[in-house]
């Protein structure tokens, strides 16, 4: 490496030396001259690197400090960051809850006054046993299912009528071949002492309550009121079903009540969060699931599944 370093001296020396020569100039004298130049040179270039050495060592002390004042920073914000998101509960505040699960937790039910259960079971019981006239709530199909449901199970159904009371307002609907064959199924599938509760069904359109204006799916009398937009029809079936047994059957209904509400409070989860609501609902959607999924309901609610298979499905 000294001896390159040598070559390029002399080359650069000869090249400044060459001009003079050919241009007929003293050149002794510019020699001296070079030489001159050449040693203060040599001599200022360990001044030159000691400052090219402090400038490089404050830009690398300086991009040190800076990278760990980054780093601490970064450091500091994550802290934060993770500070931010960590939520602290004191469990003596308030309970947490799941979002992911049901709140249909026996647990977190308040308590019903017991006098408003037993209300709400003598409502229901007088619901189920109402019989209308079949003028009033429709005007009987003439599809050839409702024939094979006349001659079969003794049922008549009709297409709805518009109407409105208090309570609900109605648009007709008219029976076609597949919802009545989804009823012609469900029958065939229920026990005769269960299905020979129901002896007409009527179809609407929509039925909203009058007064809030929410879609709801069924009414439980005579008529069965069934609105054609539920998407488990046989299941509305089966639990509008179940409301009309309750009329016809009271002391199951009372029974059922005092099994699964006592004193007001449920003894445990009801197949469904209505089903939380009141008694009546409880059953009626308690023997739904029993029909559409039996196993599920032996398992998640084995008290009810026995108390169905012993006092309703029969």
């Amino acid at each position: 490496m000294a001896r390159k370093h040598v070559a390029r001296r002399m080359l650069v020396l000869l090249l400044l030396i060459f001009p003079i020569f050919m241009t007929g100039c003293d050149a002794s004298k510019i020699i001296e001259a070079i030489s001159k130049v050449a040693q203060g040179i040599q001599q200022a270039i360990p001044a030159v690197k000691e400052v090219v050495n402090a400038i490089s060592g404050n830009s690398t002390n300086t991009n040190t400090n800076t990278t760990t004042n980054t780093a601490a920073n970064t450091d500091t914000e994550s802290s934060a960051s993770d500070d931010a998101n960590v939520i602290v509960i004191n469990p003596e505040d308030e309970e947490v809850t799941d979002p992911t699960k049901s709140t249909g937790d026996a647990s977190s039910l308040q308590k019903i006054d017991p006098k408003e259960v037993d209300a709400s079971v003598e409502h229901s019981i007088k619901v189920g046993k109402e019989v209308d006239s079949y003028d009033e709530s429709g005007v009987e199909s003439t599809i050839a299912e409702a024939a094979e449901l006349k001659s079969r199970y003794g049922v008549t159904i009709l297409d709805g009528k518009e109407w409105k009371t208090d309570y609900e307002v109605a648009t007709p609907g008219e029976w076609t071949g597949v919802k009545a064959g989804i009823l012609l199924d469900t029958l065939a599938k229920l026990p005769p002492g269960f299905r020979s509760n129901a002896k007409a069904f009527s179809l609407q359109n929509s039925l909203k309550d009058a007064e809030e204006g929410y879609e709801f799916h069924g009414l439980g009398g005579e008529p069965i009121i069934l609105s054609a937009g539920a998407s488990d029809f046989d299941g509305l079936i089966v639990h509008e079903m179940t409301h009309r047994f309750q009329g016809q059957n009271p002391d199951v209904l009372r029974l059922w009540a005092k099994t699964f509400w006592p004193e007001g409070k449920l003894k445990s989860p009801s197949a469904s969060d209505y089903g939380n609501s009141k008694p009546s609902e409880d059953m009626a959607d308690s023997v739904a699931e029993f029909f559409n999924d039996p196993e599920n309901l032996q398992k998640t609610n084995p008290e009810r599944y026995e108390f169905i298979k012993q006092h309703i499905w029969k």
